[in-house]
C-alpha cells in the first residue's frame, strides 16, 4: 500500500528513478548541464513538466514522446 504522503524530509520529496539504458548519454549530458545551473534533476522535471504539459495532462501520451522502446 502507498503512503498516504510522500516522504518529505524537512521541505523536500525524496524520490529515486531508473534511466533507460538507451538514454544514458543525454542523462549524462543533462546532469552536467544543471550542475554548471547549480539546479537539480527533480528541479528540472517539474519546471519542464510546467513549460510542456502542464493544463494538458488528460491529452499527454508517451506513446508519441517515446524514440524507441
Amino acid at each position: 500500500m502507498m503512503p498516504i504522503k510522500a516522504y518529505k524530509p524537512k521541505s523536500n520529496i525524496t524520490t529515486s528513478c531508473s534511466i533507460p539504458q538507451y538514454l544514458e548519454d543525454d542523462y549524462f549530458r543533462m546532469k552536467k548541464m544543471l550542475k554548471s545551473a547549480g539546479m537539480g534533476v527533480g528541479e528540472y522535471n517539474i519546471l519542464c513538466f510546467n513549460e510542456l504539459h502542464k493544463g494538458y495532462e488528460d491529452d499527454f501520451s508517451a506513446n508519441r514522446m517515446r524514440l524507441s522502446k
